[in-house]
């Protein structure tokens, strides 16, 4: 039984991302996620050869991106990455609150991201 997915992410962002990009030009941060994610584990990444010394298979193995939202290799560590933080928690009941600001004023805290936030955590 093939344990590989029947659709590969990176397939998605090769067909889709181009079309998409041109029409809503996502920042150059995503871009580079994106970009990673879809040469991960390619002949982009480079790789090394394993060979079995039992019966002399050898295959190509591919590099992965090590991005932590890569389905493929960044999943695990961030797994384990939330298993370490649960760990440091304190046996305390607390809870969680998500606040937002209007859309307008996106531009301005990811410009003024220090006074912003200070200034909105003095305030809530």
């Amino acid at each position: 039984m093939d344990s590989h997915p029947a659709h590969e992410l990176a397939t998605v962002i090769n067909n889709f991302l181009p079309s998409f990009n041109t029409e809503n030009k996502l920042p150059a941060h995503k871009l580079r996620t994106l970009n990673a994610l879809q040469k991960c584990r390619t002949e982009y990444m480079g790789g090394h050869i394993e060979a079995c010394e039992d019966c002399g298979e050898v295959r190509v193995a591919y590099n992965s991106c090590r991005n932590r939202h890569c389905p493929k290799c960044g999943a695990i560590e961030k797994e384990k990455w939330i298993i370490n933080r649960e760990a440091d928690l304190l046996p305390v009941k607390y809870f969680h609150v998500v606040f937002t600001v209007p859309d307008k004023l996106n531009s301005l805290f990811l410009n003024n991201q220090v006074a912003m936030y200070n200034l909105l955590f003095s305030v809530v």
